[in-house]
């Protein structure tokens, strides 16, 4: 597989061209003819090739996202960690969701017993 340098012309024609189809479908959304999801991808298009034009805009770029992911990893394991996890054991320790077996010498929980009664079977349709 190739690599993708940045700062080549194929990328500043897309960036470009992008640059012009968010221009034209911003005055077409305005005007109420297309959905603003087509003006949002053409400017996420646009701000992409637009970084991956110019190199070094583009290290720049890759350093603050290389940041960024250090950050996000441990918030979210963070979150995980001290927020999730300890309401998880709370609840399988209080037993809410009815899971622990009523015997301690099986973990199988007896299957509720179906009713075949008419009157229960005319209450359901």
């Amino acid at each position: 597989m190739t690599e993708i340098r940045p700062g080549q012309t194929w990328q500043r024609l897309l960036a470009l061209a992008f640059g012009a189809c968010a221009v034209w479908l911003y005055l077409r959304w305005a005007a109420g003819a297309v959905s603003g999801w087509f003006f949002a991808g053409a400017c996420l298009a646009f701000v992409l090739f637009f970084l991956l034009s110019i190199p070094p805009l583009y290290r720049r770029w890759m350093l603050f996202a290389e940041w960024l992911s250090v950050r996000m990893v441990r918030l979210i394991f963070s979150l995980i960690y001290f927020l999730f996890l300890p309401f998880l054991l709370a609840f399988r320790s209080s037993d809410r969701l009815g899971l622990k077996a009523k015997s301690k010498q099986t973990f199988w929980r007896e299957r509720a017993q179906r009713s075949d009664k008419i009157e229960d079977l005319q209450r359901m349709a």
